[in-house]
């Protein structure tokens, strides 16, 4: 069922004042208002946006006709059904994503190429007659709008970026229940006017030392023996393939 810019199906189907736990994914397409691109191309690359999420999450055994999901200009805010576990968020869609924006740049002009950011977040959120709205919802898009997340991709070669929360890191990466490997993440803080949190942004292809300058300093107490940690497993990574 459409309403206005949302559409609801399994997945907060009917509003309700009740929150409950809901795994939530916000995808924005970075540079979408550059002056290089007129409203003509910002239109094909709604288009383009919307059937390349569908794709992935169908593909990824994630029925996007079971998701709810809100259209923000620039991107899209997705929940997926309850019955949906958490981890296929993480893999195999963000994989499948990955996979179809490379896809369409290959056969794009530079202006129409997609280069997208992705926040993925567990917590409990509710649904009004305007949409979705909760702390988890504002967590999300604090991790999306992270910094140290923005400037890392934009300085970057992967059309790709995934920054996670520390509870999805903590429950679902960590213990190894996705593909992802926990040492691809660093953790950096995503600070706003009245909060700042912690997220783990997945490394969007620069040398690792490059990423650690931007994002060691910002890390919280406790942080620097995460740090090292890393590092010697890098460096063990590095000894293992010489």
């Amino acid at each position: 069922m459409r309403e206005g810019n949302k559409t609801s199906s399994a997945a907060f189907s009917d509003p309700s004042p009740l929150p409950h736990q809901s795994t939530i994914m916000a995808v924005d397409i970075v540079s979408f208002g550059a002056p290089s691109r007129g409203d003509d191309v910002r239109l094909s690359l709604r288009k383009a946006l919307y059937e390349i999420v569908r794709e992935a999450f169908n593909t990824a055994g994630v029925p996007w006709d079971q998701c709810y999901h809100e259209d923000r200009g620039d991107g899209i805010l997705i929940v997926t059904p309850g019955h949906v576990s958490p981890v296929l968020l993480a893999d195999p869609v963000t994989f499948q994503l990955s996979a179809r924006v490379r896809r369409h740049n290959r056969f794009s002009s530079e202006p129409a190429r997609i280069k997208l950011r992705i926040a993925v977040h567990t917590g409990d959120a509710a649904r009004d007659e305007l949409g979705l709205r909760g702390t988890a919802i504002v967590h999300t898009f604090q991790l999306l709008g992270a910094s140290s997340f923005k400037k890392a991709l934009t300085e970057s070669e992967p059309d790709v970026g995934l920054i996670i929360s520390d509870y999805f890191y903590d429950s679902a990466v960590r213990p190894g229940l996705t593909m992802l490997d926990p040492a691809d993440f660093i953790a950096v803080e995503a600070a706003s006017k009245a909060a700042t949190i912690r997220g783990w942004m997945h490394n969007p292809g620069q040398p690792t030392s490059q990423v650690h300058v931007q994002a060691v300093g910002s890390w919280q107490a406790g942080a620097p023996e995460e740090a090292l940690a890393y590092f010697r497993r890098k460096f063990e990574a590095l000894v293992t393939e010489v």
